[in-house]
Order: structure tokens, then C-alpha cells, then sequence
């Protein structure tokens, strides 16, 4: 298995998984198929495991601008075609109140997993946003996921946008991630000494028959070998083109940060790696209470709001965020959450304001066709390649 680095250098590559709305009701409606029948000439648009969900891929991109340009373009034509088809748009980890079981998109990969998924296949409706980030080597991804793995309870908490579920407070601010959580291969994934270590694990999970391919292990972050990539697959779907394309920000200048903390100080200046357990614990708590929630340390002898390592991560990345020209979009994410003004605050401020779940979809409904981004749009030509399928 050899690690092939993107010809883009530090590219990135952004999987936007958005629901598909009926217009009059807000409940989920399984039109993927007919939709993506209008579509046939967009390679950004693609469909996800189940008929609910139409998911924007870009192409491998060289920047943000470049990012921004592909969703605008998507949502350009996605959004009318949609229209057209008395459908709506949403994003969010969970839809906050659709009670029906999932129809599968019937291709042949997501019929197979139906098959060792059970009725987990029809239960596990949600949404997320991954993004693939270009390393230079094998050992490169190997080094900065292990790393990355610490700061998953900062990006998760930053991300939250799934409060509600079947018509339910869920106490949580990620509750995406506890229905996840009943799944094969979901969650932290384990660290590895070295490129090598990470071949012999996949390899030899292979070769017993436990996974197809490296596209059956779900981690909160996966090297991708065949994309030059690591893929951070953590965080709820956002509910705008702008805060998604902010998260994608935070989380580029994130990686770039540890690349050049390895480089220059051997991970001094990084986060302490608590046990594994704690690190669950961790992540489990910043789930449920977003910047809210307590930190562990790495020694078990303290523990700090997570909102103080928030905080300590922007210092972290602001040298980064200013040579690549991202301070306003990485500033923005935090202050949002911070200031309890991110999606799931949102959510819940609509719910609390209106008492109706119909009238929280239908706000993140008007939030993504009024984002200016939305209604930018630029062609896209047939045949351009999109990054990957997930």
C-alpha cells in the first residue's frame, strides 16, 4: 500500500452532506435519485449511503478560494434544481424531528453494508462534513493524525449542530456522534508508531476479512494512501457554505500548525496525549457540552473548561491562520461557538423561541439559501473529477 501525496501540496477536499427536505412539511424525503436524474453534469454532486441526503464533493483544491468556489458552484445549481423538484435544503448533524427509517441509495457498495449493518443502515440518519487535507508522505499522516486525535474534543465542540433528534432535546450539542457511536468503526482511531505500523494494521485487518477496504474503517480521522490525504471525518454538518468553509479553515491551519510543530519543535508546543480512555471521556464531553464541557489532562490531575484549550488552539494557529491570509474565517468559528451563536445554540434558540421543530428545519432551510454563497453559483463543466468518494 503506497502513500501517493497530492500533486496540490497542503490541497484540500471538502464532503458537505446536506438533507433533502420535503417543502411543505421539512421532514426528510428520500428523492435523492430523481434529483440527481436533473443533475447529470455536475461531478460535485454526488449521492451518500442513504436517499435523504445529496452530498456536495469538490475537486482537490489548492486553497480556501479555490473550496469556496467549488461549494458555490454546487449550490448553484443544486439549490434550483431542488427547487424545482418542491424540495428543500438543510444542514445540520441530525434532523431534528423525522421519525421514518432510512431508504438505502440502492448502489451496489451501500446494498452490501446494508447486509452487515442490520437495521442500523435505517436508524443511522445523519449528516457530517469531512475534510481531506494534502500531506507529503505516509509518515507525515501517520504523525499529525496521531496528534489531531487531541484535538477532536476542540473540533467536535466547534462543530456541534445536531441538538435535536426525533423530536427531542438531546441534551447533547453533537448528538450525531452517540448515534453513531453503535456502529462498526466509529470513533478515535487508535495511534500508530509509524507508516509502517499503519500498513501492518490494515493489511492484516484485511486479510482476516474484517474490512473490504480502508473505506470500511469510519474513524474520526483516516489516512486515504490513494488520495495523498488524511481525512478528518469528526464534525457535524454545518448549516451555511460560510461557517462550512470557516470549519474547513480552522481545521486546515489546525493541521498545518502540527506539521510545523513536529518539524520545528518535535510536538513540544502540542497538546499532551492523555490516556486512551480519557481521551474518549474527553471527546464524549465535548459532545454533549460543547465548549461548556471539562478537559482532562494528560495526568488526570486536573481538568480545565474546554473553552481554555478553544482558546490555547487559536494561539495555537494564528501564525498559520496569518500566513495563509485565514485569520478572519479561523477567529470566526471560535467566536461564533464562543459567543453561543453556532448551530446547535441556534437550533435550540428557534425551539425555545417558537416550540415548533418544523420551525428550527425550516430556519436552517432560509440560513442556507440566504447565505450570499449560496446564491454566488459559477458554472461547472462536465467531467471535472470530484476528490473522492467517502
Amino acid at each position: 500500500m503506497n502513500f501517493h501525496p497530492s500533486s496540490f501540496g497542503r490541497s484540500l477536499g471538502l464532503e458537505w452532506e446536506l438533507q433533502l427536505l420535503d417543502s411543505e412539511t421539512f421532514d426528510l424525503a428520500d428523492r435523492i435519485v430523481p434529483l440527481l436524474k436533473t443533475l447529470e453534469d455536475c461531478p460535485l454532486l454526488t449521492p451518500e449511503f442513504i436517499q435523504n441526503t445529496v452530498e456536495i464533493v469538490t475537486s482537490p483544491c489548492a486553497d480556501i478560494d479555490a473550496l469556496e468556489d467549488d461549494i458555490s458552484a454546487a449550490l448553484g445549481i443544486l439549490l434550483p434544481a431542488a427547487e424545482r423538484l418542491d424540495l428543500r435544503l438543510c444542514g445540520a448533524g441530525t434532523h431534528p424531528f423525522g421519525r421514518e427509517l432510512a431508504v438505502l441509495t440502492p448502489l451496489p457498495r451501500y446494498l452490501e453494508m446494508e447486509q452487515g449493518m442490520g437495521l442500523g443502515a435505517h436508524t443511522q440518519i445523519t449528516f457530517a462534513q469531512h475534510l481531506h487535507v494534502g500531506m507529503d508522505s505516509g509518515e507525515q499522516a501517520v504523525a499529525v493524525s496521531n496528534h489531531l486525535r487531541v484535538y477532536l474534543p476542540v473540533l467536535v465542540a466547534l462543530a456541534g449542530n445536531s441538538p435535536l433528534w426525533r423530536g427531542h432535546r438531546t441534551g447533547f450539542t453533537s448528538y450525531r456522534r452517540r448515534i453513531l457511536g453503535g456502529a462498526r468503526s466509529y470513533g478515535i482511531p487508535p495511534a500508530f508508531a509509524d507508516w509502517n505500523d499503519f500498513q501492518r494494521f490494515v493489511q492484516g485487518a484485511l486479510d482476516a476479512g474484517i474490512y473490504d477496504g480502508i473505506n470500511d474503517i469510519h474513524w474520526d480521522i483516516r489516512p486515504r494512501p490513494q488520495l495523498g490525504t488524511i481525512e478528518i471525518r469528526a464534525t457535524d454538518a454545518q448549516s451555511t457554505p460560510a461557517e462550512a468553509i470557516d470549519l474547513a479553515a480552522f481545521t486546515l491551519c489546525l493541521v498545518q500548525a502540527i506539521v510545523d510543530d513536529l518539524d520545528d519543535n518535535g510536538g513540544l508546543n502540542l497538546l499532551a496525549t492523555p490516556h486512551p480512555w480519557i481521551q474518549h471521556e474527553n471527546l464524549f464531553q465535548a459532545a454533549r457540552s460543547g465548549v461548556d464541557a471539562n478537559y482532562v489532562n494528560e495526568g488526570m490531575e486536573t481538568n480545565h473548561p474546554l473553552r481554555d484549550h478553544v482558546e490555547a488552539t487559536l494561539d495555537l494557529l494564528l501564525p498559520v491562520a496569518k500566513r495563509l491570509g485565514l485569520c478572519r474565517r479561523v477567529r470566526s468559528v471560535a467566536d461564533r461557538v464562543l459567543d453561543r451563536r453556532g448551530g446547535a445554540d441556534r437550533q435550540l434558540r428557534v425551539l425555545e423561541l417558537t416550540d415548533s421543530f418544523e420551525n428550527v428545519v425550516g430556519a436552517l432551510a432560509d440560513d442556507l439559501s440566504a447565505d450570499p454563497l449560496s446564491k454566488k453559483g459559477a458554472p461547472v463543466l462536465p467531467g471535472e473529477a470530484s476528490v473522492v468518494a467517502s
